[in-house]
């Protein structure tokens, strides 16, 4: 019987250092995504807010797009407080090395030469390139563009796509191209389907077509958010999010919202 007793005592101490030490792992994997915000409680948010309907201001001068509605659905999921800092697009991208904010949403590419430097969560959108012009032009493909005025705002990866295919391109703000394309100071823009989409339910493209580019140019872009090097629970996190927001339909529901079209799915 007393044999009996110790080792039912010594179970019982067994089960519970067994159970502490899942709790405490538990709470440790928590923390480790916690520890890498940049405000406890917050996921902070870099845009750009210039590229609505990704993400802009309404007339009250409120954020207001698909990123930026997006960005509030994943700090629900994970528990937390969105919290946006609206920076220039000429530093956005470096604001995110030095720790201003946790992630950028920003119709944002992935591409090798990023994901060098940073890391990369679940994509959101896929977005397909076309090539935007007047209605009298004749552009069918990006080798067309060799040697033609193409306005676009630098830096982007657009301007990449213009350079690489010998175009002349020509840098200019972003609210410019589609005015620069009427007055025929250029012959067309490299754009997106989800932006020509955004364009047409939004802006004046009257006397514009687009053109989509055949994949064989040029393969869709995935869009995702973009986080710290330094950030990998975080990136998982993240992900997490986007993975039962795409699952739920809230991903399409936003897309349809904004673009009039569904751009989350191939």
């Amino acid at each position: 019987m007393q044999l009996l007793k110790k080792l039912v005592k010594y179970m019982l101490v067994l089960i519970t250092v067994v159970s502490t030490g899942a709790i405490l792992t538990a709470c440790g994997a928590s923390n480790t995504a916690k520890s890498e915000l940049v405000h406890p409680h917050y996921l902070t948010i870099g845009m750009s807010a210039q590229t609505f309907p990704y993400a802009g201001r309404n007339s009250n001068g409120h954020l207001t797009g698909f990123e930026v509605d997006l960005s509030k659905d994943i700090a629900h999921k994970m528990g937390l407080k969105p919290k946006f800092v609206v920076t220039k697009w000429a530093g956005l991208i470096s604001g995110l090395g030095t720790g201003k904010y946790d992630a950028v949403f920003n119709n944002i590419s992935v591409t090798r030469q990023r994901k060098k430097n940073f890391r990369f969560a679940t994509p959101y959108m896929y977005s397909y390139t076309d090539i935007v012009e007047p209605k009298d032009e004749h552009i069918k493909d990006l080798k067309q563009l060799r040697g033609q005025k193409v306005a676009d705002q630098g830096g982007t990866d657009n301007s990449l796509i213009a350079e690489k295919w010998h175009a002349k391109f020509m840098p200019v703000d972003g609210s410019e191209i589609l005015p620069f394309l009427r007055e025929g100071r250029a012959k067309a823009t490299i754009a997106s389907v989800p932006n020509w989409y955004g364009d047409k339910k939004y802006q004046n493209v009257k006397g514009l077509k687009m053109v989509k580019v055949p994949t064989s140019e040029q393969k869709p872009d995935l869009v995702a958010p973009l986080l710290n090097k330094k950030s990998p629970q975080l990136q998982k996190k993240i992900s997490k999010a986007i993975q039962e927001l795409r699952k739920d339909g809230t991903l399409k529901k936003l897309s349809i919202k904004y673009f009039g079209h569904d751009l989350t799915t191939k």
